[in-house]
């Protein structure tokens, strides 16, 4: 296989080409391994798409549709591959409904949800991952090793969880409908 860009051989390369840049939410549009050749695809990411993405006006966009960064995220990278920067990575645990809940909308039989989650971006900007794993909701703050931002965020939406934003969802608890 030969490079797209230079023709020279790339079936060593691994670099994953992005045709449009990971750091403003792409993670989806790419070209395999050995497409682009890393001599390429490194020469594009930091000669043309760094200075690029560099100018105020894509960070001011990328900043309105509320995309991190790959920095914003490297702490957390950090303590999940090395364990470094932090002890402990909090989270925010709470039960949503009991692991036997049944769903039930209308015309549909009743269903249990095994998993669910969403991100949720507080007004100070901060990026929650929300989890659900057989009704119990976790919250890790993908910023930063703290979770009170989340708690914040509970304080002033009692009753709810971003996985439900209009608070409200109908089921079935051992038998009786809720």
């Amino acid at each position: 296989m030969n490079c797209i860009f230079c023709k020279m051989d790339s079936i060593a390369s691994s670099s994953i080409e992005h045709i449009i840049p990971e750091s403003i939410g792409n993670v989806e549009h790419t070209l395999p391994a050995g497409v682009v050749c890393d001599r390429c695809n490194n020469y594009f990411s930091t000669k043309i798409e760094k200075p690029l993405l560099e100018m105020s006006y894509f960070r001011d966009m990328c900043y309105c549709a509320k995309i991190s960064n790959k920095r914003e995220l490297d702490p957390l990278r950090d303590y999940a591959r090395r364990r470094s920067g932090v002890d402990f990575w909090p989270l925010n645990k709470r039960e949503l409904y009991p692991p036997d809940f049944m769903f039930v909308e209308s015309g549909s039989p009743p269903y249990q949800v095994l998993h669910e989650w969403t991100l949720l971006y507080t007004e100070h900007q901060e990026l929650y991952l929300v989890l659900a794993l057989f009704g119990v909701e976790y919250a890790l703050n993908m910023g930063g090793p703290e979770v009170d931002g989340y708690r914040n965020w509970l304080g002033h939406n009692p009753d709810r969880s971003p996985l439900y934003p209009d608070g409200r969802f109908r089921g079935i608890k051992g038998g009786q409908e809720n």
